[in-house]
């Protein structure tokens, strides 16, 4: 069995994290999030109940500050979710390394971008930063780290 040193606080860090929601039919953006210090991010995304008729569709976002300027699609993005296809209770994850941003144009931020159609989804999910430039992640975002 393989030894491994670093912790996984130490290479995956919670940028940020929407707990339980239920989005209305529309266009929800995340806050933007830099991914300066960080080789990789993860979109992990949680789909709970979705309205009958409801469709949804999940894309990471690139834009040069936390502000959202500039902001534009990376590239990416989930298939289309569809209720009425039995979708719907779905575990979704997004890996994006930062060479796939716009880098030269400045580009180090990300955020989620969520359309829903028709009807209301529950929704969770969690930005991850994944592989620090300079470890280990800071520990300040956790609460309580137990080894």
């Amino acid at each position: 069995m393989p030894q491994y040193t670093e912790q996984f606080t130490e290479v995956h860090q919670p940028l940020y994290y929407l707990i339980y929601q239920i989005l209305a039919p529309g266009t929800h953006i995340s806050p933007y999030v830099a991914l300066n210090d960080m080789h990789r991010a993860g979109f992990q995304i949680f789909v709970g109940n979705m309205g009958p008729g409801a469709e949804v569709q999940f894309t990471p976002m690139q834009a040069t500050n936390v502000a959202g300027a500039g902001a534009k699609i990376v590239g990416k993005a989930t298939p289309l979710l569809d209720q009425a296809a039995g979708d719907g209770i779905d575990h979704l994850w997004i890996e994006l390394q930062t060479e796939e941003l716009a880098v030269d144009g400045g580009f180090d931020t990300v955020a989620l971008r969520v359309i829903v159609w028709d009807n209301p989804i529950e929704v969770t999910y969690y930005i991850w930063g994944v592989c620090p430039r300079y470890p280990p992640v800071p520990t300040t975002f956790w609460t309580e780290i137990v080894q």
